[in-house]
């Protein structure tokens, strides 16, 4: 998604759901009510990407997003990793 983010000259914003799987579980059918959080981070404007591949830019991306929820706000997965 950064590559495309990159080439549209678009503004990039990590953003960080938390909850939306205890709402949504994939077994379920509907959304069931809890709980669920969304943060933005800074966003990373055209001229800021010129320093960055899309390889570099994605990394930076991912560690924006796990910094929004270093507050002690529940962790979540990416591709079993746990963040």
């Amino acid at each position: 998604m950064t590559a495309a983010g990159m080439k549209a000259g678009a503004t990039i914003v990590p953003v960080r759901i938390d909850g939306a799987y205890r709402a949504w579980p994939r077994h379920r059918k509907w959304p069931w009510p809890t709980a669920t959080t969304v943060r933005y981070g800074p966003g990373v404007s055209p001229e800021q990407m010129s320093g960055y591949t899309p390889q570099s830019l994605s990394e930076e991306m991912r560690a924006r997003v796990v910094a929004l929820g270093i507050d002690g706000t529940p962790t979540f997965y990416i591709n079993g990793r746990r963040y």
